[in-house]
């Protein structure tokens, strides 16, 4: 479907939820600049739409049961908050420096790829004033990885089963 063709005009949206299930986002079709919040679910695309990564004005992004391999977020600079539930963890994560708020939710990925983007972003996620850690295997949560986050002000932390 590309009725999404029309967004580019909405110019005062700020908030935008996209159940994106059949939806094909072509190079051509425009997301509004000023939206601030982005949620996308159920979209199968192996990549994140590069009017995502464009949007500079977002500061929160839910990526929901996306089929992601790749997305590229380095140039959000303005994101502040951002929660993956049921995909992958992007590569770029751990460039996120400004994020203040993570959550990650049951992610599709194995323990020890988890463990490893997940540990690589805690590293260098110092500004996290809130972390919220659903679904994980605890084989992907090492707890000596808060250490750096001395802003921390609130954390969820709920392992999953260790057979995840």
């Amino acid at each position: 479907m590309t009725a999404w063709t029309t967004l580019g005009h909405l110019t005062s949206l700020q908030s935008l939820d996209v159940d994106a299930r059949e939806w094909q986002l072509g190079a051509d079709v425009a997301l509004p600049a000023s939206l601030t919040r982005l949620h996308i679910s159920r979209h199968g695309a192996e990549e994140m739409p590069a009017q995502v990564a464009a949007l500079s004005n977002l500061r929160s992004l839910h990526l929901l049961c996306v089929g992601y391999r790749s997305a590229n977020l380095r140039q959000l600079a303005s994101l502040h908050h951002a929660a993956f539930t049921g995909c992958h963890l992007p590569d770029s994560l751990s460039e996120l420096t400004q994020l203040q708020v993570l959550e990650v939710c049951s992610p599709d990925s194995p323990a020890d790829a988890v463990a490893s983007s997940l540990g690589g972003a805690l590293r260098r996620l110092t500004q996290l004033t809130g972390l919220w850690l659903e679904e994980l295997p605890a084989a992907a949560v090492d707890l000596a990885l808060l250490a750096p986050l001395s802003r921390l002000q609130w954390l969820y932390l709920e392992l999953g089963d260790s057979a995840d």
